[in-house]
């Protein structure tokens, strides 16, 4: 029996590459649990390439709203969560922030370390996907795996 409480937000840490997307889509799809948002960082200058894949899943996201910051991913959530409670955050409120770490990548990665308000999910792990199955799935969708 799972006795861990829901979260209060569900947000996904998005860029321009496979494995975000996969992840965004999988949701869309059913797959995967719906996003309460997916915040993307455009804290240089990203290309027309990226910026067209970013439009896109945009597009397919479906109820999902895609966010850009100029700042960090983590202090975005902060901020979105902060507003859900109204500057007022209960003691227990955190926010679930999917990271895209595949597979192939989860010896190597290691665990983010947020504060008791934010806690990582690595949703590619329980799906059992590399960064392979990322890019055949996202063919699935008509688009082209790798990053821009």
């Amino acid at each position: 029996m799972n006795t861990q409480p829901k979260p209060d937000l569900r947000i996904l840490a998005l860029d321009a590459g496979p494995r975000s997307a996969a992840i965004l889509l999988a949701s869309c799809a059913g797959l995967l649990p719906r996003f309460d948002a997916a915040v993307v960082a455009r804290t240089g200058r990203p290309t027309a390439r990226e910026l067209d894949r970013l439009d896109l899943l945009e597009s397919l996201a479906d109820a999902t709203p895609v966010l850009a910051t100029s700042r960090s991913v983590a202090a975005k959530v902060a901020q979105l969560l902060d507003r859900l409670h109204q500057g007022d955050i209960p003691l227990g409120a955190y926010v679930e922030l999917a990271t895209p770490v595949s597979t192939d990548q989860a010896r190597t990665v290691a665990p983010a370390r947020y504060t008791d308000r934010m806690r990582e999910a690595r949703p590619l792990l329980g799906l059992g996907w590399s960064r392979s199955d990322c890019e055949t799935y996202l063919s699935t969708w008509g688009i082209e795996g790798g990053r821009p």
